[in-house]
């Protein structure tokens, strides 16, 4: 698959095609003293699972090659190595909440029943409904796919689940953005994983100026 990929990236640099996405910039929702007291009295929380919710085959960016990331060839949902695991989301998810001081739950290595998931209080789960990237490999001209820099921009409506209420108590949609302008290991996955971080901390942000009671209640213990 690594080999096919770089057969298909060679014939795009010569080709030299594709269609920029445009990238929406973000800011970080403030998350002040008092909201980070108040995660430390948080109930266990899980991510349940994120989707990803694009058509096969949707334009999403460009790949890019060069020193001037000149677009060489469309970026397009499940398409060559456009192929996120569920896994790092849920990594990056609970990494991002884990910093906030925010109990977490859930073991992304466990091979059949989580044994940590009875503990869990609240579920999370993410729909991503919209993504964009634009990857651009400088050293393409040398056959180097794995050095890469770039922009991403993605859309998550998260639901939270009460186990307590058995119901959903509260769906908020949130953004995150993120621009490497330096060359880093790990072609594509990395620049949107970052990007869907900043979404989940964003999440925090909407979650602690939320009017609605219920949610704040049912996420901190009492």
């Amino acid at each position: 698959m690594k080999k096919y990929f770089m057969y298909v990236m060679a014939a795009a640099v010569l080709a030299g095609c594709g269609t920029s996405a445009v990238i929406k910039d973000v800011q970080d929702k403030p998350i002040n003293q008092l909201d980070l007291k108040a995660a430390a009295k948080s109930k266990p929380i899980q991510l349940s699972k994120v989707v990803v919710r694009l058509k096969r085959g949707e334009h999403v960016g460009a790949v890019q090659g060069g020193l001037l990331c000149v677009p060489q060839a469309d970026l397009t949902w499940k398409g060559g190595r456009l192929k996120l695991d569920s896994d790092e989301l849920t990594d990056a998810f609970k990494d991002e909440l884990e910093k906030y001081s925010f109990k977490t739950v859930g073991d992304t290595s466990a091979l059949f029943e989580d044994p940590s998931s009875w503990k869990s209080e609240i579920l999370v789960a993410g729909l991503v409904k919209e993504l964009k990237s634009n990857v651009c490999f400088p050293l393409a001209g040398f056959g180097n796919f794995s050095s890469s820099k770039g922009e991403s921009f993605v859309k998550v409506e998260w639901q939270i689940y009460s186990k307590l209420d058995r119901a959903v108590v509260h769906t908020v949609t949130t953004e995150g953005a993120f621009k490497a302008t330096e060359s880093q290991e790990g072609g594509v996955d990395p620049i949107i994983i970052n990007a869907f971080t900043q979404a989940a901390r964003n999440l925090l942000g909407m979650v602690f100026k939320t009017p609605v009671a219920v949610a704040t209640e049912s996420i901190y213990s009492t």
